[in-house]
C-alpha cells in the first residue's frame, strides 16, 4: 500500500503530498518529510564539492522529524504543499555571512511546507482554491526546510490546545504568509532548530524570545538571524572561546545580548524561590521565559536552554508549589509547555520540587531526561521598573491579604455560601490588554465605563483576588500597580470590586464588624483608590 500520493506541476515548484495512509498516518507523514529533506539536501550536490558535504544522518531516527510527524497527526494534517526554491530571509542572512564562504556548495534557497487539515489535490488547488475558495480555515501552519544537516528552520504550527480552555495558557501571535498569492496566517509561537555552526540552543532561545518582545515592546527588530544574535555576544563581553562556529553561550553573554537590543531583564536563580509565580506573572503577558537548565551524563555537565511557551493548571485541585501563607494562582501550575530546539514546539514537561540538606530545587523532565532548573531569564522593556517581588513582599499587600482573610473568615461563619479561602492572581500587562479585558468583564456597566475612561500607565500589574472552592473561582476585588513607577511609590494605583461584592463588601461597613481595628487606615487608603461608577 502506498503511504501517500505525491504530485507536482510542470515546473516542479509546487508539490502536493496527500492521501496519507489512514492506518499509518504518522508513518506516512514522516516518510513524506524524509523525502522532502533528502531531496533538498541532495540538491547541494550539483557542485564538484559534493564529497565535502556533511552527510545527513538516518532521518528516520531524527527527533525533529518524528516529533513534527506526531504533531501533524495530532492536529489532523491531511495535505502538505511544498514550495521549492523559497527565499527565507532568516536563512539568507546566515547564508550570506557564513555558508556562502564554506568550501562545499550549499544552496541559498529552501523549501517551505504548508500544512492543511483538508485533502487538497493539485486539481483542487488550481481549479478551486487558487483564485476562489477560502484556504484559511484549513491552514495549520508552515515550516522552512533548509539545505543543511540542521535542516529545520522557521516553523509555525497550530497549537493543539483549546484556546478557550481555562486550564491551559500558551503564547501565540499572528504570523502572515503567502502561498501563490493566497494570503494565509497562523497564530502560534515560532520555533527554530539550533544550527551547530552558527547558533547553539541559547541563541535559538533568544531568537524565539525576540520574536515576541519585538511585537510587544516595538523597540527592536524581530528579524535578526540566529547568526546575528550570536555575534551580538562579542560586543560587550569577552570570552577565550570562539563564537563562530558556536557551541554555547554563557549566562553573561545571554544577558549582554538582551541588553544590546535595548531590553532589561528580570533574572532569578531557581533556589529557595517561588519560581512558578515568577514564570506565570510574565508569561501571562506573552513574554517567553528562558530557562537555563542542566543535567549530568557520565559525570559530565550538559547545559541547555529552552523557552517556556505556556503553562497548564491542575484545575485548582492540588496546590503543589505553595510557598508562604499567600495563595497564588501560579501555585496550581501542573505542567509547563516549552519550545526545545532539540525536539520541537509546545512540548509538555512535568515539574518536580526536590529537597536536599541545604535547600530545595526544581526539575523538569524532557523525554527520559531530568534537567535541573538553574536560571530563569525574562527580557522586559526598560520602562517596566516594578518587579513581581516588589508586590508580593510589600507590607501593604500582605496587610491587604490579611484584611480580606479576616473578612471572609467572619462572613463564612454567618453564610454557608461564602468560602473563607482566597487566592490572588498577579500578572504583568499593558493598558491595551487591560482595557480590552475590562470591556469583556461581567461587571456593572457604569463601573466598566468609569474604568475604560480612566487614565492608566502603559504597563501595569494586575492583582485579582478570588474566592475559590475546588475548581470554582469567583473574582472579588482587584487593584492595579503602576509598573513604570518606582517600587517604593504609592502601592495601589486604582482598584475596584467585582459584581455584587461591590455592595456586599463595602469596606467601611465590613471593617466595623472586625474585631481587629488595625485595618482602619488600610481601608481608608483602599477606598481612596476605588474607581467609582459613573452616575447617570
Amino acid at each position: 500500500m502506498v503511504d501517500y500520493n505525491k504530485k507536482c506541476n510542470v515546473n516542479k515548484n509546487i508539490v502536493f503530498y496527500n492521501n496519507f495512509n489512514t492506518k499509518k498516518i504518522k508513518e506516512s507523514i514522516l516518510n513524506a518529510l524524509i523525502e522532502i529533506v533528502n531531496e533538498l539536501y541532495e540538491s547541494n550536490n550539483i557542485s564538484t564539492y559534493e564529497k565535502y558535504l556533511v552527510p545527513l544522518k538516518n532521518l528516520r531516527d531524527d527527533t525533529h522529524l518524528i516529533y513534527l510527524a506526531e504533531y501533524l497527526k495530532k492536529i489532523n494534517c491531511k495535505t502538505i504543499i511544498k514550495e521549492s526554491n523559497y527565499i527565507d530571509k532568516v536563512y539568507l542572512n546566515d547564508f550570506s555571512q557564513f555558508y556562502v564562504r564554506c568550501f562545499p556548495h550549499y544552496k541559498k534557497t529552501c523549501s517551505r511546507l504548508h500544512f492543511f487539515n483538508l485533502e487538497i489535490t493539485e486539481d483542487d488547488f488550481y481549479d478551486n482554491y487558487l483564485l476562489g475558495k477560502n484556504l484559511q480555515e484549513h491552514y495549520l501552519g508552515f515550516s522552512i526546510i533548509k539545505p543543511l544537516p540542521f535542516f529545520l528552520g522557521r516553523t509555525c504550527v497550530k497549537p493543539y490546545f483549546d484556546p478557550n480552555n481555562n486550564s491551559t495558557f500558551f503564547i501565540q501571535q499572528k504570523y502572515e504568509v503567502n502561498l501563490c498569492g493566497k494570503p494565509l496566517h497562523i497564530n502560534s509561537l515560532i520555533f527554530h532548530d539550533k544550527d551547530k555552526a552558527t547558533a547553539a540552543c541559547s541563541t535559538v532561545a533568544l531568537w524565539i524570545c525576540f520574536q515576541m518582545t519585538s511585537h510587544l515592546f516595538k523597540n527592536h527588530l524581530p528579524l535578526l538571524s540566529p547568526l546575528e544574535i550570536t555575534k551580538l555576544a562579542s560586543k560587550s563581553t569577552t570570552s577565550p572561546n570562539r563564537l563562530i562556529p558556536n557551541k554555547s553561550l554563557t549566562t553573561l553573554q545571554v544577558v549582554s545580548i538582551i541588553k544590546e537590543l535595548n531590553l532589561e531583564l528580570e533574572q532569578r536563580k531557581a533556589r529557595n524561590k517561588d519560581i512558578f509565580s515568577f514564570i506565570y506573572a510574565y508569561i501571562h503577558y506573552k513574554i517567553p521565559i528562558i530557562l537555563l537548565i542542566e543535567r549530568y551524563k557520565n559525570n559530565r555537565r550538559i547545559g541547555h536552554a529552552v523557552i517556556v511557551s505556556g503553562i497548564i493548571f491542575n484545575n485548582y485541585q492540588e496546590n503543589k508549589f505553595l510557598k508562604g501563607k499567600i495563595k497564588l494562582k501560579a501555585h496550581f501550575i501542573n505542567e509547563l509547555l516549552i519550545h526545545d530546539d532539540k525536539i520541537g514546539p509546545y512540548i509538555k514537561v512535568t515539574l518536580e520540587m526536590k529537597e536536599n540538606s541545604y535547600n530545595h530545587y526544581y526539575t523538569i523532565h524532557i523525554g527520559n531526561n531530568e534537567y535541573k532548573i538553574n536560571n530563569i531569564i525574562v527580557p522586559v522593556y526598560h520602562k517596566i521598573r516594578v518587579a513581581l517581588e516588589d508586590i508580593l513582599y510589600n507590607k501593604f499587600f500582605i496587610e491587604i491579604n490579611n484584611l480580606f482573610n479576616e473578612i471572609f473568615s467572619q462572613n463564612s461563619k454567618n453564610n454557608k455560601n461564602i468560602v473563607s479561602t482566597i487566592m490572588w492572581d498577579i500578572f504583568l500587562t499593558d493598558i491595551n490588554e487591560f482595557k480590552k479585558d475590562i470591556a469583556n468583564l461581567n461587571i456593572d456597566t457604569q463601573l466598566k465605563k468609569s474604568i475604560l475612561i480612566s487614565p492608566y500607565p502603559k504597563y501595569l500589574w494586575r492583582a485579582i483576588m478570588y474566592n475559590y472552592k475546588k475548581d470554582k473561582i469567583i473574582p472579588i476585588f482587584e487593584f492595579q500597580v503602576d509598573a513604570t513607577d518606582l517600587p517604593k511609590s504609592i502601592f495601589i494605583y486604582k482598584s475596584f470590586f467585582y459584581g455584587k461584592y461591590n455592595i456586599f463588601f463595602k469596606l467601611g461597613y465590613t471593617v466595623e464588624g472586625l474585631k481587629n481595628k488595625k485595618y482602619t487606615d488600610l481601608v481608608e487608603k483602599i477606598k481612596d483608590r476605588l474607581i467609582k461608577p459613573i452616575k447617570n
